[in-house]
């Protein structure tokens, strides 16, 4: 708490709700860093003088800033002074969490903090300053080197590789935190991408679509902004900062209800994806009816495996990965994720360290390093010594960038799952399922992984969902539920969920057609799949049994013998 010169009323006045001071902690020292005098109450005690001192606070600073997030739009100390602020004319609104802000106050611009985490050269806290010098001084500022639509992808190689030119390409790669070595490598970490939800349309004048309509539209903002990958713009943000707008219209007709959704790409004026939701209204109730809905829309869009990413990965598939700036090389992570080859695994392996160098912050970074990393374990892809300690390493670093980082537990909870310390699998997987359960590639892979740690149920209930979120889901998604129906003598039914994987340069792929082929007796076709098994298998016969088995499936020893015995029925050597 920072008092102006000779004992004046500070120049910026915080408000936020008491579960977000963590935030506040970092936000009040970068403002006074800028030369801004802040207060907020981090020293005054409770009763009678608190109030006075909010008040006279509240009356003498030059701005107040409401940090709005999900407690804060419940609280009715922060909607009273938010109330004060905007009576003066001088409130100044930033959501922490993407919540937006309430009823009374979604007409006043609100800059987007989610995913700031101290760094005061960040394009977000600078478009803050930005709006604070305006405030304070009477006229307007612009950030500097202010954000263009889709600058991530026009000039991210551009920086990258002026970045490998001017540091003689000198990467450290040690495994550790690594530091930059400069302030212009810290700089190359370009933002994730930026969408915007539009107010919902109705069709019609149905009075009772109007509360409907807002709901939906809060909730799919909300659930977006649970996805480290994008950034969730208010409603006031101009079109000239947004990379995305999804765009819906609802409308009821006797007894359905529709939601026609289009994702647009403002940079390239064009839509990107649409689909049309059709919904039975008789005995649902519109609670059931909104969370259906929108869980769909989050996923289709925000998923790793949904309409944004598909569209940025395509701008990335064919550069050069030495020249991917670290935002493009997660987006070529999520790429290798649905090839799930070696050689995608050494490019990407390669990118994301490079990346690590670049952005030593970037949390989402160093989740994408730690999955490449285990890997190394998983699949034996590329092998190095310590793989297993590397990847637990990264995945900290993630955790340690970004607490709230869904991804980065996710993460975790899959490296300590290779690790073999299930209680801290499941410890993991719950905070990365509390933190975004739209998210179908992190609640699929959680569920297979539960499956093997013992947890069936789980495993079944979770990649359902996950299959439920995202219909264009890659086909290793259905691994837990082929396993179960084998392990329990479904053969037929574990052949249908086999027959619709289709990842022919996966291994497990034409593995798992082999033994449920065995297990029904068609022998030619079992010993084809085997050849195909045979081929595209890393490290050899020799290793398979201490390489995949042991390692995904060290909890399930019943398993792994109907595996061999089937395998080996096949006409494959293993030892």
């Amino acid at each position: 708490m920072k008092l102006g010169r000779g004992g004046a009323l500070a120049d910026i006045f915080i408000s936020y709700a008491r579960a977000d001071r963590q935030f506040v902690q970092r936000l009040a020292p970068a403002l006074e860093e800028e030369g801004f005098s802040v207060w907020w109450d981090d020293r005054i005690q409770s009763g009678a003088a608190f109030a006075e001192n909010i008040e006279r606070e509240i009356d003498g600073a030059r701005a107040v800033l409401v940090c709005w997030s999900q407690a804060a739009a419940a609280s009715r100390w922060v909607k009273d002074e938010a109330n004060r602020g905007a009576e003066d004319g001088k409130i100044l609104s930033i959501t922490i969490d993407g919540t937006m802000p309430p009823l009374g106050f979604g007409q006043f611009h609100c800059d987007d903090l989610q995913h700031w985490h101290g760094q005061r050269d960040k394009p977000a806290f600078q478009r803050l300053l930005a709006a604070v010098k305006t405030q304070l001084t009477g006229e307007h500022h612009e950030p500097p080197q202010a954000r263009k639509p889709k600058s991530w992808h026009r000039y991210g190689a551009i920086v990258a590789l002026s970045l490998l030119i001017f540091s003689g390409i000198g990467f450290a790669l040690s495994g550790g935190l690594l530091e930059s070595s400069s302030n212009e490598a810290q700089s190359v970490s370009i933002e994730p991408p930026r969408v915007q939800v539009a107010p919902i349309g109705i069709v019609g004048e149905d009075a009772l679509l109007e509360g409907m309509a807002q709901g939906l539209r809060d909730h799919i903002a909300s659930g977006l902004s649970r996805f480290s990958t994008l950034s969730v713009a208010t409603p006031s943000t101009a079109e000239g900062q947004v990379d995305y707008r999804l765009d819906a219209t609802l409308q009821v007709d006797d007894e359905r209800l529709r939601l026609s959704t289009r994702l647009i790409n403002i940079d390239a004026g064009e839509q990107v994806w649409g689909k049309t939701f059709d919904r039975d209204i008789q005995d649902q109730s519109a609670v059931a009816l909104q969370d259906d809905l929108s869980a769909k829309v989050i996923a289709a869009v925000g998923d790793p495996y949904g309409a944004m990413l598909r569209n940025l990965q395509q701008q990335v598939a064919t550069k050069d990965p030495a020249s991917l700036a670290p935002f493009e090389a997660v987006l070529r992570h999520s790429i290798y994720r649905q090839r799930l080859s070696p050689e995608d695994h050494l490019i990407t392996r390669d990118a994301l360290e490079r990346a690590a160098s670049q952005a030593p912050h970037d949390a989402n970074v160093w989740a994408s390093l730690a999955a490449v990393r285990i890997e190394e374990v998983k699949h034996h892809y590329n092998r190095r010594p310590d793989a297993g300690a590397k990847a637990l390493e990264a995945a900290r670093n993630a955790v340690r960038a970004d607490p709230k980082n869904s991804y980065a537990y996710f993460e975790l909870a899959e490296v300590q799952f290779f690790l073999k310390d299930l209680g801290a699998f499941r410890a993991a997987s719950e905070r990365a399922y509390e933190l975004n359960p739209y998210d179908s590639e992190a609640v699929a892979m959680l569920g297979i992984l539960a499956g093997y740690a013992g947890d069936w149920d789980r495993g079944r209930d979770w990649t359902a969902r996950a299959m439920a979120l995202n219909p264009d889901h890659p086909g290793w998604y259905r691994f837990s539920h082929f396993f179960d129906a084998y392990l329990d003598g479904r053969y037929e039914e574990a052949l249908e969920i086999q027959q619709r994987v289709n990842q022919p340069d996966y291994f497990a792929d034409p593995y798992t057609k082999t033994i449920v082929m065995v297990r029904l007796g068609r022998m030619d076709k079992a010993r084809r799949a085997a050849a195909d098994f045979e081929r595209l298998l890393p490290g050899g016969l020799e290793q398979f049994r201490e390489l995949h088995l042991n390692a995904w499936m060290f909890a399930q020893p019943r398993l792994r013998r109907m595996i061999l015995e089937d395998l080996r029925a096949a006409g494959l050597d293993i030892p």
